[in-house]
């Protein structure tokens, strides 16, 4: 089952090379490791990343300054008979791996 949106998506797998290894792989473009958060509280996964930037330009007849921020929040239910503590996160520059230790 596949969910997407203009800045998020994720998908649950199975990987049976491994056995049955539940897995849940996020999409977040545009972001970088250090700008994604993930926690785990009340049987669910809570997913957060948040960007801003700023820019100024100045020359002798003109002046310009940009602001930018993007930022998302999702919350996913844990698979029925998870154990939070039996999960494995690893966050790399635009996406987040959730498995079951095994």
């Amino acid at each position: 089952m596949e969910k997407k949106n203009k800045n998020f998506s994720f998908y649950w797998e199975e990987n049976h090379k491994q056995g049955k290894t539940s897995e849940i792989n996020i999409e977040l473009p545009g972001f970088n490791k250090n700008e994604i958060n993930v926690s785990i509280e009340n049987g669910f996964i809570n997913i957060s990343a948040e960007k801003k930037s700023h820019e100024q330009e100045k020359g002798k007849n003109f002046y310009r300054e940009e602001f930018f921020q993007q930022a998302l929040r999702r919350s996913i239910s844990l698979p029925e008979g998870a154990n939070p503590k039996g999960l494995e996160i690893k966050i790399g520059n635009g996406s987040v791996n959730i498995r079951r230790k095994g």
